[in-house]
């Protein structure tokens, strides 16, 4: 599928960004039904994240921010996603699907809206962010980190270092609202837009929580 390229006018691109949840993200944690199980298959991702590399370069490709990178059919296929997800790759207007993402606020999408972070057009994986920060579900926090991850640098060239910014500082946010792990904060490099502060992950912690509260236990916390 061809992939999305970094416009060089920008202004929709960001304009997608700013359309994502923030105010909400200063709410209470909405958690799952208290007491779910996890799962073998949810147990085995969060392994997976936990013992996965920080990358230490920008994101490849010609989109500003990367994915998670992680595998989901096991849990598409056990929340009843897949057939949505094998859908939202089909060929279709990027600002259709990013409207149908949009309208996905049922803790069922966890997993549709995990995967799709990782859709080859970057307005669906703005999109995506944006429901999850909606949902606020700590089974998403695996498949945050991951992609926090991959993420850790941000690209050189001026519009893409912008969205990426953005991007982790929202990133950043919902990863502390489900985990309580608050990210460190400092400005910008040289190549970064003016004087914005940049969102660094404190992924220590997140791997310390993701051990405590998912590795070692049975159902996922109640926060």
């Amino acid at each position: 599928m061809r992939r999305a390229k970094v416009r060089r006018r920008g202004q929709p691109l960001l304009l997608a960004l700013l359309t994502l949840p923030s105010a909400a993200c200063d709410e209470q944690v909405v958690a799952p039904p208290v007491g779910l199980p996890i799962t073998a298959a949810e147990r085995a991702l969060a392994r997976v994240v936990f013992d996965m590399e920080v990358s230490r370069h920008s994101p490849v490709g010609p989109l500003p921010v990367a994915g998670s990178g992680l595998e989901l059919a096991p849990l598409l296929e056990q929340s009843g996603q897949r057939a949505l997800y094998l859908q939202a790759l089909r060929p279709m207007p990027a600002a259709t699907l990013s409207a149908r993402v949009a309208g996905w606020t049922d803790t069922s999408r966890i997993y549709l809206l995990c995967a799709l972070l990782d859709h080859p057009h970057l307005e669906v994986r703005l999109a995506a962010l944006g429901g999850l920060s909606s949902l606020r579900d700590v089974r998403a926090v695996p498949a945050l980190v991951a992609t926090a991850k991959h993420n850790a640098a941000v690209p050189v060239e001026p519009e893409a270092a912008a969205i990426a910014i953005d991007y982790r500082r929202r990133l950043a946010r919902l990863l502390q609202l489900l985990t309580g792990v608050e990210p460190y904060q400092g400005p910008a490099p040289a190549a970064g837009p003016g004087r914005a502060q940049i969102f660094a992950f404190d992924f220590g912690e997140l791997e310390r929580w993701l051990e405590r509260e998912v590795l070692l236990k049975e159902r996922w916390p109640a926060r």
